[in-house]
This record gives C-alpha cells, sequence and structure tokens, in this order.
C-alpha cells in the first residue's frame, strides 16, 4: 500500500497500516556483498524461485503461547499461505521494496495511522515510528498498542 501511495497519492484519501514493514533493520539486513550475490543470482530467471536459507518461525513468534493453535489451524486450512523457505525472488523484492519506501518517506503526503504491537518481534516498532516521523503529512499518527 505504500508503494502504491507513494505512485499514485490521489488514489487514496488516508491510509491505516498496522505493523507495515518499511525498513529492514540494520541488524537483520543481509552484508552488502550477499545483497550484490543475492541480485546477481536473480537475474537468472530459473534461479529466482531458489529456496534461501530457513530462518526463524516469525509467525509464531507473534502468537501468545495460549494462541499458538490459531497458527496450526492457519497452516492447516490456509492453502494460499506459502509456509516454505525463502526465496531469492521474495528477498530481493523485500529489499527493493523497502529501500525504495526508506528513501522516499518524506514524499508521503496523505493522512496517516499507523498501529503497531509493542511486542512485535517481526517488524520493529522503532522502525514504523520512524516512518511516521518522517512522512510530509500534516495529519499523522502512530499508535504504540502495549501487550499487542
Amino acid at each position: 500500500a505504500i508503494g502504491l501511495a507513494l505512485r499514485r497519492p490521489e488514489a487514496f484519501a488516508g491510509l491505516l497500516l498496522v505493523a507495515p514493514m518499511v525498513r529492514v533493520a540494520p541488524h537483520v539486513r543481509p552484508h552488502k556483498l550477499v545483497e550484490l550475490v543475492l541480485h546477481a543470482l536473480g537475474c537468472v530467471p530459473i534461479l529466482q524461485d531458489l529456496p534461501l536459507f530457513r530462518g526463524k518461525d516469525l509467525a509464531a513468534l507473534n502468537y501468545a503461547a495460549d494462541a499458538i493453535w490459531r497458527l496450526d489451524e492457519d497452516r492447516r486450512l490456509n492453502a494460499l499461505h506459502y509456509w516454505g523457505r525463502l526465496r531469492l525472488r521474495t528477498a530481493r523484492s523485500i529489499l527493493q521494496a523497502t529501500d525504495e519506501i526508506s528513501v522516499r518517506m518524506g514524499d508521503l503526503a496523505n493522512p496517516l495511522l499507523v498501529l503497531h504491537g509493542a511486542a512485535d518481534q517481526t517488524t520493529a516498532p522503532e522502525l514504523s515510528e520512524e516512518f511516521v516521523q518522517r512522512v510530509a503529512s500534516a495529519d499523522k499518527r502512530f499508535v504504540l498498542v502495549p501487550g499487542a
């Protein structure tokens, strides 16, 4: 939604974002050399769907112990959700999209409300707060939701 709002701001009366991935945190971002290799490999069509390493199950981090059954149920019932290893094409797309957002944050002038859980372990709440501070909109608000 952010990328589309940056390209076509007139199409949006405002944005409501929940825990948006606006930038890859420096401690998570791959080394520059790794990024260059990913980019080069990603230019070869047959390699774009190459599965990368199996990382932490980030989805499980955002469920309370007594609610983990919901994640198990989602895995069982949601055939459209991809649960496999991160693919090269996906990794490249995430880096490209978040880099574009990071560079162009100041161009966003639409009214904005960003909600982010204080306990979110997948996307850093600090980056959402930084995003709200940097957008050009005068009508903007960041809400940190305790316990979420």
